[in-house]
């Protein structure tokens, strides 16, 4: 069973394929990216378009029409809305409790609390089961053009299109931190876009085609990796 055809659960040591075999036609696959929820994720092929899943229940969610756009990289938002929908689900599970506790004020103190007890365990279940927090993706075509995806629970929808960037070649990697995008192209450019001020600036390098970039961990680090075909270099975005 080939690596994209299964996800395995690392603590647990469960795996299970999602995918399937689909013949020896099937094209070649160019990435795979996981969102940072680990909810979703996307299968960019050489010669095909691409393939939108849900990690959780292992289902396709949408293949993409035979005239979507060839994809040379997609990055997905670090930002979602998971801590406004845990918000929501709290304050409603507070409100039912609140209604349960004065329908049932007679009950003793010891039932009571077997009962707090147990909505907490079933509430703290449904988040961690039900929850479908929106996450997006953008991606680049071989003329630049940026492209913007949301996805929700099954519900995927196109955003905004950005035209290409006429200083930047074939782009080849996206990087996204924070209000930060940094986009590296075949001919050794860096475009850094600020998406907070709605600015952005090209960058050459003179390195030659820009193979990764990668934002170092930790709130408020906006260092930046930046591979070549015959090096590397760090970069602070601040700056």
């Amino acid at each position: 069973m080939s690596s994209y055809q299964a996800e395995k659960h690392l603590q647990k040591g469960r795996c299970f394929a999602f995918r399937g075999e689909r013949g020896n036609d099937e094209p070649a696959i160019e990435m795979i990216k996981v969102s940072h929820l680990k909810q979703y994720l996307v299968v960019v092929f050489r010669d095909k378009p691409l393939e939108l899943w849900d990690v959780r229940t292992g289902t396709l969610l949408r293949e993409m029409a035979k005239n979507f756009p060839t994809v040379t990289a997609l990055e997905w938002s670090p930002s979602h809305n998971l801590k406004s929908l845990k918000k929501k689900h709290l304050a409603a599970r507070e409100a039912m409790a609140r209604q349960t506790t004065l329908a049932d004020a007679e009950q003793s103190s010891v039932e009571s609390s077997v009962i707090s007890l147990l909505q907490d365990a079933e509430s703290k279940s449904e988040m961690s089961q039900g929850i479908s927090a929106r996450e997006h993706f953008v991606f680049t075509d071989t003329d630049g053009q940026v492209y913007h995806i949301t996805v929700e629970g099954n519900t995927v929808k196109d955003g905004a299109r950005i035209p290409p960037d006429g200083s930047m070649g074939s782009i080849a990697c996206i990087a996204w931190k924070g209000d930060t995008l940094v986009l590296g192209d075949v001919d050794g450019n860096l475009n850094f876009w600020d998406l907070k001020a709605r600015l952005s600036r090209a960058v050459p390098t003179h390195r030659g085609w820009v193979k990764k970039i990668r934002f170092a961990p930790g709130k408020g680090n906006q260092k930046l990796l930046v591979m070549y075909t015959d090096g590397a270099e760090v970069w602070d975005t601040k700056e």
